[in-house]
């Protein structure tokens, strides 16, 4: 019946005769069910698409049904038999007596999602054969870097495990869950800085949090404390990329964390009995949480790596709770020539993409510029996020550090650490005061 191949979407073999997955009963229902019921399209538009037809002639039926349902038009036999006519295509799928056999087939479309589930199925399956196709042939492409092919590999299959969820939802479905969640506060993860989860509600997925200040205020010691909070604590998964720091150095800092002994002790040697006895229980406790830490130079890492990074870390110890960037203007450019700016700018919203991408808070570290140096108040504004006010534009929070003793050290805030919401998208700025421990990464609140 289907000789005709220029009706088969073109589709590469594996050197075998075996057909590629297909169900074309199943799309001959559908098809069906849409010509003979009017409402049949609303249950499946937002889930089937046209691509996923193996036989040509169908889905240029189901193409044409789709433009009429789309302008309000009814998808009846008559409709999309003029519809293909006037755009001189229904000879190419088969005449009038074509659409007329599909009629005559199908019952009803009472079953026309599990129909549509059937054909994507078989779809993502020969997307899964063509994505291993194409990775055996970067395999042997040697020119191109093994970085790139890998990464490239990485996004293929990634994007087929994605392919079940999509970015439309029906209007109906979003707004019921809009009303459903009326008066119920969506809960991010708790920081543990008790003012600070009051003010902006913990750190929350999709959300960008940028976290700014001069150098050496404290941004990698509240990195350190979040990643520790969120993977020891919590025992949900961090992803941390330091772009800064190598990985010894950052486990040092997160080991003094959880054990309470000062980093530099730990680091020259200087130790008691008892402080290696804290040491080995919170080596032993952190060896088990699931915390991946990536340790990529910044000229080395960019937004293509980061979610390579990402993809292997979830698939190592599940979905993400939090990804962290140490930080951002260290990332390299992507083509070595583009400004300076403009490399932040886009890479501020890939970061921001990424977040919605994984479906994960993003926390990136940023520097400002020196201009606050100058200011007799040294609190720093978000205009002064250094290099980039595409940053400014991404984030959904913007905490801003500040110590008084930095600048003045004999004040009486000794040991008091600033976090200062210059922005908070969809909710209030505002000044948390809390106990900052170097040492140790320790911001403890004050209340």
């Amino acid at each position: 019946m289907y000789a005709n191949t220029s009706n088969v979407v073109s589709f590469q073999s594996l050197g075998n005769n075996a057909l590629p997955p297909q169900n074309i009963d199943a799309e001959e229902a559908i098809l069906g069910g849409i010509l003979l019921d009017p409402e049949a399209m609303s249950r499946i538009i937002y889930f089937l698409y046209p691509q996923a037809f193996y036989i040509n002639a169908h889905r240029d039926i189901y193409e044409a049904a789709l433009a009429l349902y789309l302008v309000g038009k009814p998808t009846d036999l008559m409709s999309v038999t003029t519809f293909l006519h006037d755009h001189k295509t229904l000879d190419k799928v088969g005449g009038q007596s074509k659409l007329a056999q599909l009629v005559e087939r199908t019952v009803s479309a009472v079953n026309i999602d599990r129909y549509a589930d059937l054909v994507m199925d078989k779809f993502t399956r020969r997307q899964l054969i063509k994505a291993g196709n194409e990775i055996v042939q970067m395999g042997y492409e040697t020119s191109t870097e093994l970085e790139n092919v890998l990464d490239d590999s990485e996004q293929k299959i990634f994007k087929l495990s994605e392919h079940g969820s999509s970015n439309v939802e029906k209007p109906a479905d979003i707004a019921t869950r809009i009303f459903k969640q009326i008066g119920v506060q969506e809960l991010g993860l708790r920081t543990e800085i008790y003012d600070l989860d009051n003010l902006v509600g913990g750190l929350k997925k999709k959300k960008l949090y940028v976290v700014a200040g001069r150098s050496g205020i404290g941004k990698t010691q509240l990195s350190v404390w979040l990643a520790h909070q969120i993977a020891v604590t919590q025992n949900q998964p961090v992803i941390f990329f330091s772009a800064e720091m190598d990985r010894d150095e950052l486990m040092t800092r997160i080991i003094a964390r959880d054990s309470g002994i000062d980093s530099r002790r730990i680091e020259e040697g200087v130790l008691t009995d008892t402080d290696y006895d804290q040491l080995a229980q919170s080596v032993g406790k952190i060896g088990h949480t699931p915390l991946w830490i990536d340790d990529t130079p910044g000229s080395g890492l960019n937004l293509m790596r980061i979610r390579a990074g990402i993809r292997r870390a979830t698939a190592t110890y599940g979905h993400p709770g939090l990804v962290i960037l140490d930080y951002l203007q260290l990332l390299g450019s992507e083509d070595g020539r583009t400004n300076r700016v403009s490399e932040l700018d886009r890479l501020a919203n890939g970061c921001k993409s990424i977040a919605k991408e994984f479906d994960v808070p993003f926390l990136a570290l940023a520097q400002i510029n020196r201009s606050v140096e100058g200011q007799k108040n040294k609190r720093p504004t978000i205009s002064q996020l250094r290099e980039s006010g595409g940053l400014e534009q991404a984030a959904d929070v913007i905490m801003l550090l500040y110590r008084d003793e930095y600048y003045n050290p004999d004040t009486p805030d000794q040991g008091i650490a600033e976090i200062i919401i210059g922005k908070h998208r969809g909710g209030k700025a505002g000044t948390v005061k809390c106990l900052f421990k170097p040492e140790t990464s320790q911001f403890l609140s004050l209340t």
